[in-house]
């Protein structure tokens, strides 16, 4: 059980470092952002949990984070010339 844990672990290192290296570290992070709510609406659908009120606000404003980044991302890259992008 513990091997296969570990594995896991460096298994999903090595793959998203991977693929940080083929993108941009703008976009890996909010991406990452993104793997607190995946893991939480996983254990609600399939375990049964339940969140506080507290929860639903957290996973709402983490989720409209995301979104935003993502939005602003998309933007920066349709109007940025050449691909450059400035702030």
């Amino acid at each position: 059980m513990v091997l296969l844990a570990v594995g896991a672990i460096i298994a999903a290192n090595f793959l998203f470092f991977g693929a940080v290296r083929r993108i941009d570290a703008a976009p890996a992070s909010v991406a990452a952002t993104i793997e607190p709510v995946v893991g939480t609406v996983l254990a609600l659908v399939l375990f049964g949990q339940n969140l506080s009120p507290t929860g639903w606000i957290g996973l709402g404003i983490v989720v409209a984070s995301v979104t935003l980044a993502y939005l602003r991302e998309t933007r920066q890259y349709a109007t940025a010339p050449s691909g450059v992008l400035t702030e």
